[in-house]
């Protein structure tokens, strides 16, 4: 899986929106680390709203970015031409049972 996506991002490289979603998205992910380590340090008396306020907008807006960056190049690299996830199956015997219909099927892949 791994270096047939690395594959498909060669050949149809990143767009320019991808590429700021994960460059903004890394960036104030990274950057809520460093605030959370702070907050973890200080004494109780000195952690205040505007910093677990900053410290949380940080984690949820990059990880708000990398999520839309994933699902950005996630449906394109389902939709690529050749990537088709079906497979023809046999149909054997089909019943009503509590209300439900249920199928017997049988899938034949590659033999």
């Amino acid at each position: 899986m791994s270096s047939e996506w690395w594959a498909f991002v060669r050949q149809t490289g990143l767009k320019s929106g991808e590429i700021v979603f994960l460059l903004i998205g890394l960036f104030l992910f990274g950057n809520g680390v460093p605030l959370a380590l702070n907050l973890w340090r200080l004494a109780r008396p000195k952690i205040t709203r505007r910093l677990v306020a900053s410290t949380l907008s940080a984690f949820a807006s990059g990880a708000f970015l990398l999520l839309v960056f994933f699902l950005l190049v996630r449906e394109r690299y389902l939709l690529r031409p050749g990537a088709g996830h079906y497979t023809v199956g046999t149909v054997y015997q089909h019943k009503w049972w509590k209300s439900r219909q249920n199928y017997l099927v049988e899938y034949f892949v590659a033999g």
